[in-house]
């Protein structure tokens, strides 16, 4: 049976788990895997629930790099690929003696996929790292600001698999690029760059930008920083997941039903009273624990009122939600010969979709069965032909009905890659988040610093706040925005009209919301049959879950991501909130979406692919839910991982900034006593072997942070990086601006949008292509006249008659229609 990606074909040399994501996504749509390993098998064969889970439908071949014949097998296999995937330090092409230039000249229409630390070229290219190096780095770790509270990754291999995603995208983009010119790329995903263009830290860098450079305002951490309760809060039988906007204020009202909070809500001033919240807690705490978590999250759902339980991991497995959605996949665990649960589809395409065709390979079984050659593929795909200058997406249009952060992300990849991303939005409806949390920021509410992200009014310019904020403009880039509010009869016929002449439909409001405005899937088909629509639910569109809302932070703690999500034997309130299914989302929907194109090349038609957040967030965990099932029940392992000893994110100097170091083997620990200067360490032993030196971490860790404390982290990066040691420097706003790889990599540049002017922006998550640097956040409704006159070949009486009837305007709405 055909799936989305049955013509291509990768070849994938990497042995870590970013390198196995990126080749998973590919083979789970079905292209043609093969997984190069040594003799003694793939790095990732040690750690059976992460290879089982991450090698779903490859084909393993061994290849000996010490042979005679190595670099001929290995180029044999190149000739027949569309990708090859290569983690730099952990599987690549200088294994065999082969170098991306040369291969590249070889075989020009093929796509190199390079996972590196910190880029393939610049003067970090021959650092070392790993996942918690670059986590730090990037500050993808949490908390994400400053703060005295140690910095944590996330569990498992969360981080390397969102890298390894982001790779495959770039990756995909490659092979439509040069199935349509015939040119081939060599994509460079750094893994510091790919996860700092999160939402969150691009928002808070832009944020730093926009106030003049001085540094942002920390963001509550924990459970009760916020006035409006975001965190982990205890429950009558466990904890439950908090965030709440002033957009949900009604729904908790509620829910909490509580007169003296009605009241204190009432004031007119209640957001920048300080005992406000005083009056929340003497509510919301009896609530919280005279109640389950079950009870808790049906009273808060039912009422729309974000708030979800947290889940171990032996409890999501027996969810009734992802059962009755026939979610969890049974494979063989060759190393216990058992059948275990992995995740399924992290997103659903109505044809040619995610399918489970076989198991982890064991070692070499393509050479029993073929002698490892593999024939080139009939290509089945062509796309349009291109100039190879433009990017991937050139002629592609996009409407974008997506807020908050996670679609947002999800349409800004699209549009760096060359899409026209039409914003479209609805005036009567302010966002929650998205433009800020109210249109009208009071300066004193005790929002406090998640109202610290506005940009300074330029002279001359009406002020719309919403215009101004961080958190939309650093992930609106290249887009478009006009106006339309689709409940509205004449406005949605308009949206149809446009729909026609579009490629790609978005959106990722409630599951029941998009039928709400009016709007069926198969109407979106039947007016545009190639129309590709993708919906973006946080628990699916089925399911007990369905109805459910909120944000990543509930839905974090539903996956089982905030229950690991702590350093070892921390209390689950000290949990900091995360954003990592918002995260996620972006790379993994744009990866869908290039795949239904790149098929609808082949058969001419659309579809629509349902992904659900938290399934897709789920599969990027999928080794703990395996490593469960084996009896190794996991727990909070904070920064610790059993490959490296010591690893740990330890204090700089003077202030709340840290730096990340991981020691893989005898040689690099060697290495690190060198540089402390601490040599009587090599004799002591309780640090003689890997074992002994896991086995007496704390002890490690209270040595090697007495002696970072005393030094500048940027210098110990380096030295540590010259030693040949893993290490990372959490870099700041200030270290980010002024640091030598981003400015020789480029990654830090500036754009301009019509209300804020020019300021210096996060870069893209990956490069290798010819992408999209034009302008920044388009201001609410900034292209009306474009879409509206030029789209749809509206006359300029029309037009300004929808400006007068309030559809093509550039305000938001109050209820009774006048702009706020």
């Amino acid at each position: 049976m055909r799936q989305l990606l049955s013509d291509v074909t990768v070849i994938e040399l990497a042995h870590d788990a970013a390198g196995a994501q990126c080749g998973k996504v590919f083979a789970d749509l079905g292209a043609r895997v093969v997984l190069v390993e040594p003799p003694d098998g793939s790095a990732l064969r040690a750690r059976p629930a992460a290879f089982v889970h991450l090698h779903t439908n490859k084909r393993s071949t061994v290849v000996d790099a010490g042979s005679p014949d190595a670099v001929d097998r290995v180029t044999a296999l190149l000739a027949a690929a569309d990708v090859v995937v290569q983690s730099i330090g952990h599987g690549d092409l200088r294994d065999f003696g082969l170098s991306v230039d040369e291969v590249r000249a070889q075989f020009p229409a093929l796509v190199i996929a390079s996972i590196s630390g910190f880029g393939a070229d610049g003067p970090y290219a021959d650092y070392r790292w790993t996942d918690l190096v670059n986590q730090t780095a990037s500050w993808f770790v949490y908390p994400m600001g400053p703060s005295p509270a140690l910095p944590l990754k996330l569990p498992g291999i969360a981080g390397l698999c969102a890298v390894g995603n982001t790779a495959a995208l770039g990756a995909l983009a490659g092979v439509l690029r040069a199935r349509a010119s015939g040119e081939g790329a060599h994509v460079d995903c750094a893994a510091y760059e790919a996860l700092g263009t999160i939402p969150a830290r691009v928002g808070r860098y832009l944020s730093w930008e926009y106030g003049n450079r001085h540094p942002p305002d920390a963001i509550p951490t924990t459970a009760g920083g916020m006035l409006f309760p975001t965190g982990i809060f205890p429950a009558g039988d466990g904890f439950m997941a908090l965030m709440s906007t002033p957009q949900q204020l009604d729904e908790m009202l509620d829910v909490l039903d509580d007169d003296d909070l009605r009241a204190a809500f009432a004031r007119p001033d209640a957001l920048a009273r300080g005992d406000t919240r005083e009056f929340l807690d003497l509510a919301l705490y009896p609530w919280l624990v005279s109640h389950t978590r079950a009870e808790l999250t049906a009273q808060a759902q039912a009422a729309g009122w974000p708030a979800a339980g947290v889940l171990s991991i032996e409890e999501v497995l027996e969810v009734d939600h992802f059962h009755q959605r026939a979610y969890w996949q049974e494979v063989d665990e060759p190393s216990t010969g058992r059948t275990v649960w992995v995740p399924g589809a992290p997103y659903r395409h109505a044809e040619g979709g995610w399918r489970l065709r076989r198991g982890a390979p064991a070692l070499g079984e393509l050479d029993a069965t073929a002698g490892s050659a593999i024939a080139p593929l009939p290509v089945a795909a062509q796309g349009r032909a291109t100039d190879p200058s433009t990017p991937p997406l050139d002629g592609v249009r996009v409407l974008d009905l997506t807020t908050v952060w996670s679609g947002p992300y999800l349409t800004q990849l699209l549009a760096d890659l060359g899409a026209e991303v039409i914003r479209v939005e609805n005036p009567s409806s302010f966002p929650p988040t998205t433009k800020g949390y109210v249109p009208r920021p009071d300066t004193t509410s005790t929002l406090g610093a998640l109202l610290n992200a506005y940009a300074p009014l330029p002279e001359g310019v009406e002020d719309r706040p919403y215009n101004r904020h961080a958190l939309n403009n650093s992930i609106a880039r290249n887009k478009l925005s006009c106006t339309l509010d689709p409940l509205r009869e004449e406005a949605r016929a308009l949206l149809f009209d446009l729909v026609e002449q579009s490629d790609v439909f978005v959106e990722n409001l409630k599951a029941s919301t998009l039928h709400q405005l009016g709007i069926q899937e198969g109407e979106l088909l039947d007016r545009n049959p190639r129309l590709i629509v993708l919906r973006i639910p946080p628990a699916g569109l089925t399911g007990d879950w369905a109805h459910y809302t909120g944000f990543g932070m509930q839905f974090d703690g539903l996956s089982g991501v905030a229950s690991l999500n702590g350093h070892p034997g921390s209390d689950l309130t000290d949990t900091p909130p995360t954003t990592y299914m918002d995260a996620v989302t972006g790379p993994a929907g744009s990866f869908a979406i290039l795949a239904a194109l790149h098929y609808r090349d082949v058969t001419g038609r659309g579809q629509v692919i349902e992904l659900a957040q938290i399934e897709n967030a789920i599969q990027q965990i999928g080794d703990l839910f395996v490593e469960a099932q084996l009896g190794d029940i996991p727990t909070r392992r904070g920064n610790r991982d059993p490959d490296y000893a010591p690893q740990g994110v330890y204090p700089g100097a003077g202030d709340t900034r840290w730096i990340a170091i991981s020691v893989a083997d005898d040689d690099e620990w060697r290495a690190l006593v060198g540089v402390m200067g601490h040599p009587e360490l090599l004799d002591d032993p309780r640090f003689a072997t890997h074992a002994d030196r896991y086995a007496n971490h704390d002890e490690l860790d209270r040595i090697i942070g007495e002696w970072t404390a005393t030094r500048d982290i940027v210098e110990t990066f380096h030295t540590l990086q010259r030693a040949g040691v893993a290490a990372g420097a959490q870099l700041d706003e200030a270290m980010l601006a002024t640091d030598v790889n981003v400015a020789a990599r480029d990654w830090i540049r500036p754009l301009s949008a019509t209300e804020v002017g020019t300021h210096p922006h996060i870069g893209h998550a990956f490069r290798g292509l010819p992408m999209t640097w034009r302008r920044g956040a388009p201001a609410l409704g900034e292209d009306n006249e474009y879409v509206y006159t030029k789209l749809l070949g509206l006359d300029d009486d029309t037009y300004t008659r929808l400006e007068a009837a309030g559809i093509a305007i550039r305000d938001y709405l109050d209820a009774d229609g006048d702009p706020v």
